[in-house]
């Protein structure tokens, strides 16, 4: 929203809060403000269980809410250990470990499809007659009414049984522990009796031993069935591993990204949030590592898809875009369980913080050795743009060097709210010295002299498609490279958000074979037109 719809409803709040916010009701928000953010401060692990504890009845839903909460668990460095069936209660629970520290238990209700009936009864039956010693101790003493199937499937795939047997195993017997609970269901309902209940509590009853049918399988899909039913990753986070090899490339991460939304501003423009840092108007760009999650595929309004993905990484999650052109060549990158490397541009768009994609590469590592990753073209080459070089292959002119001005920084594509292109100054203030164009790029064509300056003239409009609206911009740049001449260039974009604004392009040979090649990489986005001073371009041949 503008600041204009903000302060007018602000506006209508004020009379409102003249009575319906009274004193009362200020203060018993305050106290409760005060009290919890107390309890986080000095009993963090204390909160946080009971903030966990109380997900089911959060508006957003458990699973939601678990991950959030354990995302802050992480920041505070409070440890979430996985459900057990021998140490979870039925709710989170505060469990001190060996070296006396406090972490927070998985509670056995919020594995998915297990409930509270099911986990109240495992909790009761281990309090009664102790912890469960095996897998056929525990088939023997499970209450089928509440402890079915499909609870025993989400508990094995959950990792509560895993003091008990390996999941894949379990799980690859799942009906014939189903069977084996079910007949010492029956007996103890029938109130049938064997030979070794006459003995009393003297004689152990013998479990028949089950000779399980081994089925590993791979730590992967462990954790995806982590995920699936726990809502988040709790014994391993299945980036970890690339995470530590992909560091050394990567300039930001998700939990950043996520923090960093636009700033309100005032009238002169300037962020009104305290030590608030906003995003230049042309965006920042940024290296960025994670795991591909849900993925949504979506249209343009001209039909061509493009692709909305949630990324994850050790410290949170964003979602960035994938435009046409680039979902077109990665389709196979956004598959949920993929690990990819990608450069981004953060944008403020409407209000909101854009994360585009403008390069990705697929991680890939054998056996999860560090060295086979190898940076891809288009990181190294960003390297070299940060250690002097443009984007546009020219060289950027020292400031310590004699005889230079300060180097105008190049940009990579439409900045939003200004519409400058590649490799293309912004405009200096009428007091600045320094000339309004670039100096043309070095070429091995002569220079065709003129009799006249002539302006060429180029309207362009920005669209959706940040990666369509780059390369036209870099297509249009070596178009103008191709015709050198002393003929001004000026070039009028005009954003989504209604502005418009020139910019110098470095100057060229205004010929009608330019113009047509200009045509061509414009098409439906643009237009191109020519000014001369008492000079027809017509007859004008162009340089060959």
């Amino acid at each position: 929203y503008s600041e204009g719809e903000a302060q007018e409803i602000f506006e209508l709040i004020l009379p409102f809060a003249g009575y319906a916010f009274n004193k009362a009701h200020a203060v018993c928000y305050a106290t409760i403000a005060y009290q919890t953010g107390y309890l986080k401060a000095h009993y963090p692990a204390e909160y946080m269980t009971a903030v966990l504890a109380l997900a089911a009845s959060h508006p957003a839903g458990a699973q939601t809410r678990i991950a959030a909460t354990f995302a802050e668990c992480a920041r505070l460095g409070i440890p979430v250990l996985p459900p057990d069936i021998d140490r979870s209660q039925a709710n989170f629970a505060l469990e001190s470990q060996d070296d006396g520290a406090k972490a927070i238990r998985f509670g056995l209700q919020h594995i998915k499809n297990v409930g509270t009936g099911a986990a109240e009864s495992i909790v009761e039956e281990r309090s009664e007659n102790g912890p469960f010693v095996s897998i056929e101790d525990f088939c023997r003493r499970a209450n089928l009414k509440t402890v079915n199937k499909r609870a025993l499937e989400s508990l094995t795939k959950a990792g509560a049984l895993i003091g008990l047997g390996d999941r894949g195993t379990l799980l690859a017997n799942l009906d014939r522990l189903v069977s084996l609970a079910q007949r010492e269901q029956r007996l103890r309902d029938s109130g049938q009796a064997t030979m070794f209940d006459l003995f009393g509590d003297k004689v152990a009853t013998p479990m028949p031993a089950l000779e399980l049918e081994e089925a590993p399988v791979p730590r992967a899909e462990e954790l995806a069935w982590e995920k699936e039913l726990l809502g988040v990753y709790v014994s391993e986070h299945p980036f970890k591993a690339a995470a530590a090899v992909l560091a050394p490339h990567v300039t930001a991460v998700c939990s950043e990204l996520a923090a960093e939304s636009p700033q309100p501003s005032n009238a002169e423009g300037e962020s009104t949030a305290a030590g608030a840092t906003a995003l230049p108007p042309q965006g920042r760009e940024t290296t960025l590592a994670g795991m591909v999650g849900n993925t949504r595929r979506l249209y343009t309004r001209d039909g061509r898809p493009f692709c909305a993905a949630e990324i994850e990484d050790l410290s949170g999650a964003v979602e960035v875009t994938v435009w046409p052109e680039l979902f077109e060549r990665t389709q196979d990158f956004w598959i949920e369980g993929n690990i990819v490397l990608m450069r981004v541009r953060l944008r403020e768009r409407n209000g909101r913080l854009q994360i585009a994609v403008q390069q990705v590469e697929l991680y890939r590592a054998e056996d999860g050795a560090r060295g086979d990753f190898r940076p891809p073209t288009w990181l190294t080459k960003e390297r070299g743009t940060r250690n002097g070089e443009q984007e546009n292959g020219l060289p950027q002119a020292r400031s310590d060097e004699p005889g230079t001005q300060s180097p105008v920084p190049a940009v990579s594509k439409l900045e939003a709210g200004s519409g400058k292109p590649e490799g293309a100054a912004a405009e200096p203030p009428a007091d600045d010295p320094r000339p309004t164009t670039l100096d043309p790029p070095p070429s091995d064509q002569p220079a065709v002299a003129t009799a006249s300056r002539t302006a060429l003239r180029i309207e362009l409009r920005e669209t959706e498609d940040e990666v369509a609206d780059r390369d036209r911009l870099q297509r249009l740049l070596d178009a103008l490279r191709d015709f050198p001449g002393d003929d001004d260039v000026r070039l009028t974009v005009h954003t989504l958000d209604g502005a418009s604004q020139q910019v110098a392009l470095p100057s060229a040979r205004a010929c009608p074979e330019l113009s047509e090649q200009l045509s061509e990489v414009l098409g439906e986005a643009g237009s191109v037109g020519v000014a001369g001073e008492g000079k027809d371009i017509s007859n004008t041949p162009s340089p060959r």
